[in-house]
């Protein structure tokens, strides 16, 4: 008896489907929908009728409902890359149509707990959290991509990405110094990090830590090649001089002697400063 029950119940949610495609087919939509949901209601598990629910919404332009079916189709999925590909597409539903980031991130979050190293996945994340403004988040997902990324001038960009969020829209200068400085090391001839790192310092007059800057920033080039140091020298002594609106008496507050830094910098050249 529960046999032909069964039976009966698959029978009749197979004629629903079958009578919503020709709905469908004829551009019926709430009809194919009604006999859509019907089939569902027999058998909520329906992968056929999930599927042209999804269809018949997408044609419809009802996002939200899209995403919803989607949804269920997805709690029937058990194989990762299955799972991971819809999560994306549930993503790109909120975030492209529905401009709705926030549900957009919690599907791409679901996603990364099933690849953590994905790159397109973190990549979508970052557009999300910076049109979000969620500073921290977007910093953790730079964190991240840096983590995967091998080519170093690459991975000195995604520090100097970060760096800049600490330093305009967190507002922690100290941390900022020290992506500046990651940055830094692993492309020396990055000198727009260190003018970010002098800029920080100078007007926060901490002239000790400046000084410390400098010192590293010499340690780093030296034996780097005379094209990287003749720009660096360029570079560093231009601005190791009195800085735009400083006066005397703030001059006279720096408690290193620049001089003495442009002269090691230049012994480190093998070149006299006139």
């Amino acid at each position: 008896m529960r046999l032909l029950r069964r039976r009966d119940v698959e029978e009749r949610t197979e004629v629903y489907y079958r009578m919503g495609k020709i709905k469908q087919a004829q551009g019926q939509a709430k009809q194919a929908i009604n006999n859509f949901e019907k089939a569902l209601s027999l058998d909520s598990n329906h992968r056929a009728s999930l599927d042209a629910m999804v269809e018949v919404h997408s044609a419809e332009r009802d996002w939200p409902n899209v995403a919803s079916y989607k949804r269920r189709v997805l709690e029937h999925l058990l194989e990762d890359n299955e799972r991971l590909d819809l999560l994306v597409s549930i993503a790109d539903v909120w975030s492209e149509k529905q401009k709705d980031p926030a549900k957009a991130i919690e599907a791409l979050e679901e996603a990364r707990e099933i690849r953590p190293q994905d790159h397109v996945i973190l990549h979508k994340l970052l557009a999300l959290y910076q049109e979000s403004g969620d500073w921290s988040r977007m910093v953790d997902t730079l964190s991240a991509i840096s983590e995967i990324e091998q080519e170093p001038g690459r991975k000195a960009r995604y520090f100097y990405t970060m760096a800049q969020l600490y330093r305009d829209k967190i507002g922690d200068q100290e941390r900022a110094v020290e992506l500046f400085n990651d940055s830094l090391d692993l492309a020396p001839d990055f000198l727009e990090a260190f003018e970010r790192i002098n800029k920080i310092l100078t007007v926060e007059k901490n002239w000790k830590q400046l000084e410390r800057q400098y010192r590293k920033m010499i340690h780093r080039v030296a034996g780097k090649g005379k094209p990287l140091l003749g720009a660096v020298a360029e570079r560093l002594v231009g601005r190791a001089t009195q800085p735009a609106g400083e006066g005397r008496a703030q001059r006279s507050q720096r408690s290193f002697d620049e001089r003495r830094l442009q002269l090691e910098l230049f012994e480190v050249l093998g070149l006299h400063r006139p």
